[in-house]
């Protein structure tokens, strides 16, 4: 049976030219225990800003973009992980899991909800 978790509640963040955000680490999900993950992003506000779901396999370990997030959607993304190769669209299911946000060079704001089920 898959487990469903909020990587990030309803969250609405703004800030100036060049300074972003990372999600607090006592907020990455371990996914050291699942296989495969299905990552839903939802956007209904980004501007000027990427937002960026990154994954590491070491604690304090460089982490690496699996996907960028740009524009406000009114349906929800879908991205899939895999701990395996990635296969078709899919990317890796590193063990941690965290959210950035990459300003431009201007004043940005972004409004997301970020849902993980993991398996």
């Amino acid at each position: 049976m898959g487990k469903t978790v909020k990587l990030q509640k309803w969250l609405t963040l703004m800030g100036p030219a060049n300074y972003g955000e990372i999600q607090d680490v006592e907020d990455w999900i371990d996914t050291s225990n699942y296989g495969v993950g299905v990552l839903q992003v939802e956007t209904p506000y980004i501007s000027n800003c990427s937002l960026l779901v990154q994954g590491s396999d070491v604690q304090g370990g460089e982490f690496n973009t699996n996907g960028t997030f740009t524009q406000s959607a009114t349906a929800a993304s879908i991205m899939y992980l895999t701990k395996g190769a990635p296969v078709g669209t899919s990317e890796k299911l590193a063990k941690l899991v965290r959210w950035k946000i990459e300003p431009s060079a201007s004043a940005w704001e972004v409004t997301f909800q970020l849902s993980l089920v993991l398996k």
